[in-house]
């Protein structure tokens, strides 16, 4: 949730609105509810997650680049281009390939 932040406005300002013909002790209102809707939660810790790793884990957790962060970039915006966003779906198009349509077709079509 986020927080809210209040700015006061002047008496002056408010005179002509209908705040001011509201009358107050007719206003009934629950004060938990509306304390639990504006309240500042602290955040829950997830579960399952280690809080302390070693530096073997944080190797082993360190993502292998094999192509520059521009290439990856330039490939990746290709694969949405042709509505492969998920790794399954570039794997399942890969496993399912139709050796009969050559690349150079596919990549005029394309590019």
């Amino acid at each position: 949730m986020k927080r809210v932040h209040w700015e006061p406005i002047p008496p002056g300002l408010v005179a002509h609105t209908i705040w001011k013909e509201i009358d107050d002790s007719a206003v009934h209102y629950n004060w938990k509810h509306f304390e639990l809707n504006f309240q500042v939660r602290s955040r829950k810790p997830m579960k399952g997650v280690k809080t302390t790793s070693s530096k073997n884990e944080k190797e082993s957790l360190e993502r292998k680049l094999f192509v520059s962060t521009k290439r990856s970039q330039q490939v990746q915006i290709g694969f949405k281009g042709l509505g492969l966003s998920k790794v399954q779906d570039i794997r399942a198009v890969l496993l399912n390939m139709d050796e009969k349509v050559t690349f150079l077709k596919f990549a005029t079509e394309y590019i």
